[in-house]
């Protein structure tokens, strides 16, 4: 009995394997989708953007080229001048008593540089102002890259916003269209207003196709400055509603004063400065030597040999040099003053803008839209009463639409403003509003 048992158990076991791999196969199908259509329907962040475009975006990479090549260049700068060994041979191969080399003259040296007024030092700091320099502009680039991301961002928050309204317009005209339908049939309304609350309806169906479009374009926008053509994202995270308050003029200005283009002129202004240097160290001559040992092929003796050489008139011919290294040095002095003009000057148009815009979004969401909504319900009860007209409840609502249309432009509009001044100063506003919030709870 137990050995039929076993058999049968055997028997079920290699029936049900076909079965089984059937199983696994198809969860691990079924997980293999799970994973992979996850990512495409978790809204994507703006710090996960960013930092998408940043590992992404060409135009990052190539400063680690620039970087290697400065790092290169400038452990070249800080060696001595090399050594040099020369070999000559003369009074052979000639006429009468030269016809042999019994009387050839072999001289053997060793040469090189010494370089005077500090110009090795000099060479020095000129390569690390140049590595500097390039530091600052590479954090220039990545701050201009997260500019454009959030931009593009934000154009994404504004189609997302766009779409919502026009899914909110089409429900609100099929529900006009169904209570115009029950008055046509009660012969409360003529036939005229249904056939214009059905063209209502068609157009509402062409915004939201429009606005299916325009996210579309935008998330193909967004996804593009990170090299993806195929976004792999269905929205974005993020309310366009939410903004945070103007706070101080003052502190945000002294902020942007630390902009990296201000670090990229400051870092240029130590690069010719450094190049100035660089100029007034060659006007010390260097000295060049040299020491050997000659042998005489007539009388088979030997002699030392050493000479120096010095340039004249070195002085006189690297003043031109010097001028114009100090005329750079002017230049970036005076873009440097113009530069914080246009920064001072950026930042308080923005500043401004956003301000007005965070009051206006205020405004429309407080009191404006809250009394058309009033009003668009009102007109609606009154309209299935008989007491206004169709035209009348129609143009309550093209009111709120137009008012909800105008949220969202300000609001986006105060984005913008807000991602501009996070430009100029590099820092994000909404960051540090979350900081503080988060220090007042604690």
């Amino acid at each position: 009995m137990q050995t039929f048992y076993c058999l049968q158990h055997d028997r079920w076991r290699v029936l049900m394997r076909p079965f089984i791999s059937f199983l696994l196969i198809c969860s691990l199908l079924f997980s293999s989708l799970l994973f992979a259509v996850e990512p495409a329907n978790r809204p994507l962040t703006l710090n996960r953007a960013i930092k998408q475009a940043f590992e992404n975006n060409p135009s990052l990479k190539v400063f680690s080229f620039r970087e290697r090549r400065a790092v290169a260049l400038a452990q070249g700068e800080r060696q001595t001048p090399p050594l040099a060994l020369s070999l000559d041979l003369e009074n052979f191969s000639g006429t009468g008593d030269f016809e042999s080399f019994n009387r050839a003259e072999l001289s053997l040296a060793l040469s090189s540089v010494l370089e005077l007024g500090g110009k090795r030092q000099a060479r020095v700091a000129l390569s690390n102002a140049r590595l500097n320099k390039l530091a600052s502009e590479r954090a220039l680039k990545a701050l201009d890259l997260s500019g454009e991301v959030t931009r593009a961002y934000i154009e994404v928050l504004v189609a997302q916003a766009a779409l919502d309204l026009a899914n909110d317009s089409l429900q609100l005209a099929g529900e006009v269209l169904a209570s115009v339908s029950v008055r046509v049939r009660a012969g409360a309304s003529p036939n005229v207003e249904q056939l214009r609350a059905e063209a209502a309806q068609g157009q509402a169906h062409l915004a939201r196709m429009q606005q299916k479009d325009r996210l579309q374009r935008a998330r193909m926008g967004l996804s593009l400055i990170w090299g993806d053509p195929q976004p792999q994202f269905s929205r974005v995270e993020g309310s366009l509603f939410k903004l945070a308050q103007a706070g101080s003029f003052d502190n945000l200005y002294a902020r942007a004063v630390l902009n990296p283009s201000i670090q990229f002129l400051l870092s240029e202004g130590r690069l010719r400065k450094a190049e100035t240097r660089l100029a007034q160290t060659a006007a010390r001559a260097d000295i060049s030597w040299s020491i050997g040992v000659r042998s005489y092929g007539e009388s088979d003796d030997r002699a030392l040999l050493a000479s120096l050489s010095v340039p004249l008139a070195v002085s006189r011919q690297n003043r031109f040099k010097r001028q114009a290294a100090q005329a750079a040095v002017d230049e970036v002095g005076i873009q440097h003053k113009l530069a914080e003009l246009t920064l001072h000057a950026r930042l308080y148009e923005a500043f401004h803008q956003r301000k007005t815009a965070i009051e206006a979004v205020s405004l429309l969401q407080a009191t404006v839209i809250p009394k058309l909504e009033k009003a668009q319900r009102e007109m609606r009860s009154a309209y299935e009463r008989g007491r206004y007209s169709y035209l009348e409840w129609v143009a309550a609502q093209q009111d709120l639409l137009v008012a909800r249309h105008a949220l969202i432009r300000t609001a986006a509009a105060a984005h913008i403003y807000q991602s501009e001044i996070e430009q100029l100063t590099a820092e994000p506003l909404f960051d540090r509003a979350v900081a503080r919030v988060r220090r007042n709870k604690s």
